[in-house]
C-alpha cells in the first residue's frame, strides 16, 4: 500500500483560478515529443492565431532549458489546442 506522501493529489480548478502552471523537464519533454516535425516558428504562428503570443525561442527555452519554472494556463491550453 502506498503512503500518503506517494499519492498525488489531483485537484481540479478552472483555469481562471490558476496564476501559472509549473513547468518541468518532462514537460518539455513531452511537449517537443508531440510537436513532431513541426517547426517552433510554426507552432509560434499557430499559437498567435489562438491569440497566444510566444517567441519560437521562448518554445525552445520550454523545450530544452530548465530555467522555465512556469506557464500560463493560456500558454498550455493554447499547446493542447494546436
Amino acid at each position: 500500500m502506498a503512503s500518503r506522501e506517494e499519492i498525488e493529489e489531483v485537484v481540479m480548478l478552472p483555469l481562471t483560478e490558476v496564476g501559472s502552471i509549473r513547468w518541468t523537464d518532462a514537460r518539455g519533454h513531452k511537449m517537443r515529443a508531440l510537436r513532431g516535425d513541426i517547426p517552433l516558428v510554426t507552432l509560434s504562428k499557430k499559437l498567435a492565431e489562438l491569440e497566444v503570443e510566444i517567441s519560437r525561442q521562448y518554445l525552445n527555452r520550454m523545450e530544452t532549458n530548465t530555467e522555465v519554472k512556469s506557464a500560463s494556463p493560456e500558454l498550455v491550453t493554447g499547446l493542447c489546442q494546436v
